[in-house]
């Protein structure tokens, strides 16, 4: 799959062409901006790997009641 950047929910204005994975490494390294869910769900995307894509997650007190 491939996918401009732009046409991602929170993607910059970025038209370059790129994979799956090279689109994740770009939001794991903060050159695309992370999506609105993720200011509410505190997690953190970590670098992917060819096939493996991990999430780190603390839930906060606000999650807990």
């Amino acid at each position: 799959m491939t996918m401009r950047p732009a046409e991602a929910h929170s993607a910059t204005a970025d038209q370059e062409l790129c994979s799956g994975l090279e689109l994740i490494a770009k939001l794991a390294d903060g050159s695309i901006r992370r999506p609105p869910m993720a200011e509410i769900l505190p997690f953190t995307l970590l670098p992917p790997e060819e096939g493996k894509v991990g999430l780190l997650a603390r839930p906060s007190r606000a999650f807990l009641t």
